[in-house]
């Protein structure tokens, strides 16, 4: 579930930085609840990247526990 969550921040994040600073225009869902400058989508992407990390790391453990 962590890598599900993580993954979908990624890509909103990813979006919000990407739609304005290559194509001139908003992407992903984001930017219609919250205005939020480039670094804080910069910012979503990061923890959607580290959530996803960790989700793998911890589910890969609990495989290897049974």
């Amino acid at each position: 579930m962590l890598e599900i969550i993580g993954i979908i921040l990624f890509i909103q994040g990813a979006l919000g930085f990407g739609g304005p600073a290559f194509f001139g225009q908003e992407a992903g869902l984001l930017h219609q609840w919250v205005d939020l400058p480039p670094a804080a989508y910069l910012g979503i992407t990061v923890i959607g990247a580290v959530l996803t990390a960790a989700g793998t790391v911890l589910r890969r453990s609990s495989r290897a526990d049974r």
